[in-house]
């Protein structure tokens, strides 16, 4: 993922380059403390003790950074929410993923892009993600700022001038 990545997503491991791989796994491995708090393990349960006792398959963990270097934490934090931006799309609740790339497209019309990654988060930010999932927020690729639990479904805000695009989210710590 990179720091303009709102909400990261699944990687096949064989798409991943051998480079990124140890990092990947640091900041993997610090967010074993975060995980083992959600869950309501203590500090001395071992990852493996937490993996075979998981049994909630429904349950998703989300990535996401609260605009660039995390500009809005205090702002959703405070307000109960998680947001995204691309302001040009409307509400994402009808539109399939193709949809979504036509509408980055005709958007930005100077920029030299697929639009996958964006238009994968647009997608699963409406759609994906469910009530129940936890939502990891960090600050850039090695700072984590907190955690919440998804509270509400996602809806379109039309009355903000930015981050339209929302969910109610339980900012636990």
């Amino acid at each position: 993922w990179s720091v303009n990545s709102h909400v990261s997503g699944y990687i096949a491991p064989e798409d991943i380059d051998e480079d990124s791989m140890d990092e990947i796994a640091q900041i993997l491995n610090s967010l074993i403390p975060v995980y083992k708090k959600i869950c309501g393990y203590s500090s001395t349960t071992n990852i493996e003790e937490v993996a075979a006792k998981s049994t909630d398959t429904k349950k998703t963990y989300w990535l996401y950074a609260p605009g660039a270097n995390a500009s809005h934490w205090d702002e959703f934090y405070d307000n109960g929410i998680m947001a995204i931006g691309w302001n040009g799309l409307p509400d994402l609740k009808d539109y399939s993923r193709e949809d979504i790339v036509s509408g980055l497209k005709a958007h930005q019309p100077e920029r030299d892009s697929d639009f996958k990654n964006d238009s994968l988060c647009c997608y699963e930010f409406a759609h994906k993600i469910q009530i129940g999932d936890v939502v990891i927020c960090k600050k850039g690729r090695k700072e984590y700022l907190g955690y919440g639990i998804v509270q509400g479904e996602y809806y379109y805000d039309s009355d903000v001038d930015d981050y339209r695009h929302r969910r109610k989210v339980n900012w636990v710590d």
